[in-house]
Formats: structure tokens, sequence, C-alpha cells
């Protein structure tokens, strides 16, 4: 499962909300190292990320699965961006990709959401 919203406040902030629950494939079964999960987001909002807060981490190991949950918020300055304009670039490029994290044998791993596929790549 992964869900995402975007939400605006009057300070011209908007925040991307997002739920995920997901089975790590091929990990080994190694713990995740939580201070590591880092959200990825849409290019359109990578430089403008003013706070990034992970709410909720839980992650289940054993012997057949790696059960990862996290619960998250990335505030970001949307100064001179119109809600249909958010909208526009939030069709064109999700606002929020996945995450990142390193796992205790300190591997990376990106996990991202494209169409309703999910993506687990080990980055070397």
């Amino acid at each position: 499962m992964n869900f995402y919203g975007l939400s605006e406040n009057e300070r011209a902030e908007s925040s991307i909300r997002f739920e995920i629950e997901i089975i790590i494939p091929d990990n080994d079964s190694k713990k995740i190292d939580t201070l590591s999960i880092k959200p990825i987001v849409g290019s359109w909002v990578e430089d403008k990320v003013k706070d990034v807060n992970i709410k909720d981490v839980k992650n289940t190991v054993n012997e057949d699965d790696n059960l990862l949950e996290i619960k998250g918020e990335v505030t970001f300055d949307n100064e001179g961006l119109s809600n249909d304009k958010l909208e526009e670039l939030n069709k064109k490029e999700p606002a929020f990709l996945g995450v990142s994290f390193i796992n205790e044998d300190e591997k990376k791993y990106d996990i991202t959401f494209q169409e309703n596929e999910v993506s687990v790549k080990e980055i070397e």
C-alpha cells in the first residue's frame, strides 16, 4: 500500500503526507536503519523542500518477510504555484516517488512507486 496527498497552508508551503506499507523482497531479512530513511520526491519539489518529518517507522523482520511501514511528511515552498499549477506538476511527475534507506549491512535501497508498480533497487 502506498498513499500520499498534497495539502497547503497560509505560509506559501505545501505538505506531502505519505504512508507506505511494503514487503521488501530479496533483502535477506536485514533490519533497516530507520534513521537513514529519506523520502524521494519529484524533481519539481527537490529544490523547494523545507522540512522532512518521518513520524512513524515499523520494521518487522522474520524468516520469510521484511515488512516496512512508514508514515511521514515533506514540507516544501510553493510560492508562486497556484493550486492548478501544483496539480499539473503532480500529474506530470508525482510529488512523492518513494523512499530510500540503508539496511544493517550498509546496503542502500530505493523503493519507488510508479503507476501502481513498486520498484526496489539496490544502489551501489
